[in-house]
């Protein structure tokens, strides 16, 4: 998986961490789907999707390194600008913990005037129950008969 939930007792909240090159291998995968459908990606006529957005989502290219005889994959910026991929992956690893169904979202949309569209908000039971962020929180066990932990 690209994305590795933990919980760090002592805050009592969820880290996440983000393969950044898996998620680039999967967006530049993406971007060469031709046809709308299933994982393509789509790009409204909207203002701020210039030449320059197209540029910067584009800036990095695969390289591979030789390391103690081992072949590895990096990316190397080509342009000094990348702000436009690291928002992409960033939304694509929320995507992935969030995890929505799709199905789900989709039969919850209602059309309610000819110009405008509704979205219902009620979230299906089965959406995402077995995620570990819904998980409710249980402190550590302690060891000793008092509630304190050993010394």
């Amino acid at each position: 998986s690209t994305v590795t939930p933990r919980f760090n007792k002592f805050h009592r909240m969820w880290s996440y961490s983000i393969g950044t090159d898996t998620i680039k291998d999967s967006l530049y995968s993406r971007l060469q789907i031709e046809d709308a459908g299933a994982r393509y990606c789509h790009f409204p006529q909207h203002p701020s999707y210039t030449e320059e957005y197209f540029r910067q989502l584009t800036s990095e290219k695969v390289q591979h390194k030789y390391e103690r005889g081992v072949q590895r994959r990096i990316y190397v910026k080509t342009r000094e600008r990348n702000e436009a991929l690291d928002k992409r992956v960033y939304a694509l690893a929320a995507f992935e913990i969030l995890r929505p169904n799709m199905d789900a979202l989709a039969k919850q949309m209602v059309t309610t005037k000819p110009d405008s569209v509704e979205y219902k908000l009620e979230q299906p039971k089965e959406l995402h129950a077995q995620h570990p962020i819904n998980k409710p929180y249980q402190p550590p066990r302690r060891n000793s008969w008092i509630g304190t932990s050993n010394w």
